[in-house]
Formats: structure tokens, sequence, C-alpha cells
């Protein structure tokens, strides 16, 4: 089946393109995928080209828009359009526009699991895209359902991100009780992310933070960690190799998000990566962090500084508990968490989709 792509993540996480490839190769498409940036050279699979295209930004995030696309999708003649953008952007719009034209069916992405009133023009850029689109992939089953409240009733799948194989990889680390906790956070330096409450938590145990990520809320942070008399090690914004050699650093990664009226935890990919790579979690209660660990790693109620310090100490204390969680990790990471799975259930969905225009 032919498929056209757009889709941010293929050009800032290179990662993710390896879902195209196991969509061409194992499942027998042809893809046009749209990359920003530097083109990719080699590891790509004949059955995939790749196409240069460009942002123009207007101000807000949902209304940017994409240049140098429709030429190639006209000529590509896609079966299926997979514009992974959230429904109230106003690419999906246009994106939607094009494919109703043509009477091409179209799959949309969604992670938004915040059921809040969106203001002018994006509730009604949200309406008209889900009230035409054929086919939704939901990162959770919140965003899935706000969806349907709001006019979506094509095909829909629940499917999360995967992970680069590589993590499956590192050997599982041997704690070394005699010496501090090397306690991880990767993302986002903002307040919701809670890295008050982690630095607030590491106050109380004997520990090194290792901060991955930048954001505004750094400065504030830096000074927060100097007041408290914390070592913390600035790791500043990191992928690939570097990403990868940090998860072989940490011996516990720790995802302590606070739910805001706009937003809430989505899906929480590091915490699916940390598993990979055999590091024992702990995340917050807040949106989907709780589906994503399952059983296999430790809750602590948001916002709740004393519940993470007994989490922490319970890694800090107990090594038969780690090693358990290490390895019920890295099982549930692969038999949920890797692009094989990923691309299984997306092919899936293309399918429906397809066979429900009739």
């Amino acid at each position: 089946m032919r498929l056209a792509i757009a889709w941010k993540a293929l050009s800032e996480c290179a990662s993710h393109r390896v879902l195209l490839d196991i969509l061409a190769e194992e499942h027998n498409h042809r893809l046009l995928a749209l990359i920003e940036g530097e083109m990719p050279t080699e590891g790509i699979s004949p059955e995939i080209t790749c196409h240069p295209a460009r942002t123009l930004h207007f101000g807000h995030p949902t209304l940017d828009l994409l240049s140098g696309w429709m030429e190639a999708f006209n000529q590509f003649s896609p079966e299926v359009l997979l514009a992974f953008y959230e429904p109230y952007s106003l690419q999906a719009t246009v994106f939607s526009k094009w494919a109703i034209k043509r009477k091409i069916p179209i799959i949309f992405l969604s992670c938004q699991n915040i059921d809040r009133k969106l203001p002018l023009p994006f509730c009604w850029m949200e309406k008209n895209c889900l009230s035409h689109a054929q086919g939704g992939w939901f990162l959770n089953r919140e965003a899935a359902q706000r969806a349907r409240k709001r006019g979506f009733r094509g095909v829909e799948a629940v499917i999360p991100l995967g992970v680069p194989k590589e993590l499956f990889d590192f050997p599982i680390r041997k704690f070394d009780l005699e010496s501090p906790l090397q306690v991880g956070f990767v993302g986002r330096l903002v307040p919701e992310k809670g890295v008050e409450d982690l630095f607030a938590a590491c106050a109380q145990i004997t520990c090194v933070a290792h901060i991955a990520g930048e954001g505004s809320f750094r400065p504030e942070l830096e000074s927060l960690a100097a007041r408290l008399g914390l070592s913390v090690a600035w790791h500043g914004h990191i992928t690939g190799q570097a990403l990868l050699d940090f998860y072989r650093t940490i011996e516990v990664l720790v995802l302590p998000s606070r739910t805001t009226p706009t937003w809430k935890e989505q899906f929480g990919r590091v915490l699916a990566e940390a598993m990979a790579a055999g590091v024992p979690v702990i995340g917050s209660s807040s949106g989907e962090i709780p589906n994503v660990i399952g059983s296999t790693g430790l809750i602590f109620r948001e916002g709740d500084v004393s519940s993470l310090v007994q989490r922490l100490n319970q890694i800090q204390e107990k090594p038969q508990l780690v090693s358990r969680l290490a390895v019920a990790g890295r099982t549930r990471a692969q038999f949920c968490f890797t692009w094989e799975k990923v691309a299984d259930s997306l092919n899936g969905l293309i399918h429906r989709t397809y066979g429900a225009m009739g």
C-alpha cells in the first residue's frame, strides 16, 4: 500500500524512522516521508522515499505550516495519508482538506488527554478534522475518549511509542550500596515536570541527581539545588548515543510530573526507554504514567514529596526489589514498547482504516 507520512518526530528523533523501515520491509508498504533538516543517506529501505519539507512558524506551534509537500504528495498519490498531527493544529486542517478532495483516508495522531474547551480557532479546526478523519492513532485511552466526545467516528487504536532497540542490550546494572544513589531525570525543565519535587526528595537521601534536559525553568532549579546543597549533574538536552549512555549512568529514573489545568503526562517515553535499559523507574500518578509503568515500577502520589522519598528509599535499601523491577521492566518493554510492536499495531490500523472507506 502507498502511504504518505508527515510527522515532526521523524525529523526530531531519528530513532523513530525505524518505524518506516518496518512498515516497508515487514508489511510491504511503499512510503513517502516528509523530513526536515538533514536527509538520511543510509539505512533506509528502497521502498521509502524521503522528501524535504520546511516548517513555517506563525507565533504558536499549532499554527505551524509545512511547505514543499503538496506536489510530491500529488505525484505519489497515496492510498492512505498518515498525518501525525494533533487534529486541532492548522497543518492537520490543511492535510484534511487535501485528503477529502482526493477521497483518501487520513489517520491523525493525538495524545491530548485533558478534556477542556479549546479557544478559537483551534476548536473549529479540531471539530473539522475529527469529523472527517477515518482513523486515529492515540497514545493513551483518554485521548481516544476525548476525540470521540468531539465528533470522531473513525477507526481507532491506542498504540504507544517505541524505544531504540540498543537499550535492550544493556547489561542490568548491579547497585553499589555503599555509594550515593544515581538518580536520573529526562525531560523538559518546566514546572509541570515536577523536578522541584525530585530535588526536595533528593535532599532527604544520599544521592547524585542527573538531569538531562533544558527549559525555561532551569535557572530556578539551579538556585533550588544550590539552596538545598544537592549534588547535581546537569547533562543538558541530549539525544542519540548520548541519551543511551545516560541510561548507563543512572540507577533509577524518576518522572515526577504534576497535573495542571491544561496538561498532564501524555505518555512518558523516557519511562519506556529506562525500562528497556533495565533501569528501575519511579513515576508520579499524573496522567498516563501508571499505565506505562504497570506493575513493573513504583508509583507515588504526584506532588507528594514524602511519598517520593519512600519510593527512593525502597530503591536504595532493597537490592532484591531493584533486581526484580529491572527484569520486570525490561520484559514489559519488550512486550509493549518495541518499534516492531508499534508497527504491527499501526499496520492493523492502516488496513482497517483503508477498509472502512468501502
